[in-house]
């Protein structure tokens, strides 16, 4: 569902997106109103990656102890929208 809708939605938000763009360039007031359409479908998209995430939650806790840390940087960026980087080494852990 999530791959099927976000294509869609990301196709209306693109198209109206090129509309308002395509609108304002000819100084039509109706361009506010593609934009305001390009806004929305964004949300939406938004908003089914967030049902997504919490219909399929991710399990940090039967991942690799290097995998958690990395799944835990990305979920941190997604979550707060803060761009954090940090520096990463490999390592082995021998069983």
């Amino acid at each position: 569902m999530h791959d099927s809708m976000g294509q869609v939605l990301t196709g209306v938000a693109v198209k109206s997106k090129g509309l308002a763009l395509k609108l304002k360039s000819k100084s039509l007031p109706e361009s506010k109103g593609a934009l305001a359409i390009s806004k929305l479908a964004n949300q939406a998209i938004a908003q089914m990656r967030d049902l997504a995430r919490m219909l399929y939650p991710v399990d940090i806790e039967s991942r690799r102890p290097g995998d958690r840390s990395a799944i835990a940087v990305v979920q941190f960026r997604k979550d707060t929208g803060c761009p954090m980087s940090i520096p990463v080494r490999k390592i082995c852990f021998h069983e």
